[in-house]
Parts: C-alpha cells; structure tokens; sequence
C-alpha cells in the first residue's frame, strides 16, 4: 500500500517535490524519503509547515486546513513490531 496517498496527490497537483518539502522543513531529502515510506514518524512542526505552505500556495482553497491535516498525514499505529502506518 503506497504512504500518503492524498499527500503526494496535493503534491502531485501544486507540482511539489520531495526535496521542495525537504526545502520547506529544513531537512534533508533522505529525511522527507524515510517519512514518506513511512519508515519513520513526521514532526510535527514539520507537517504544520508543510500544511502552511501549501495554504500560503493557495490561501482562497486552503488545500490542507489544519482540521484535515490527518488526512494527509494519518496517524500511525504502534505494533510489536515497530511503527506501521
């Protein structure tokens, strides 16, 4: 099952990169790759900027409104055998 899916589909539509989101957070594109194969948990100071930015790219739509955020970055679930998305 592909990570993120509605995440890389408001990626896929503003033309956003993963480095452009690594741009965006001040991290590295290793860091962004490892968070969207769900390898490891997002900051969450990181997904408030990433919904800021994609707001102030379209701030009439709002196409990530904080109340949605979990749609795009849906929570993970613990297991025994370490983190799943």
């Amino acid at each position: 099952m592909r990570q993120y899916k509605e995440l890389r589909k408001l990626m896929f539509a503003y033309n956003v990169t993963q480095t452009t989101l690594a741009d965006i957070i001040n991290r590295s594109t290793d860091y962004v790759s490892k968070r969207m194969l769900a390898h490891k948990p997002w900051d969450m100071d990181d997904i408030y900027a990433i919904a800021d930015y994609f707001n102030d790219l379209d701030p009439d739509d709002l196409p990530m409104p904080y109340e949605d955020i979990a749609k795009y970055f849906p929570p993970r679930k613990a297991s025994k055998k370490g983190w799943a998305a």
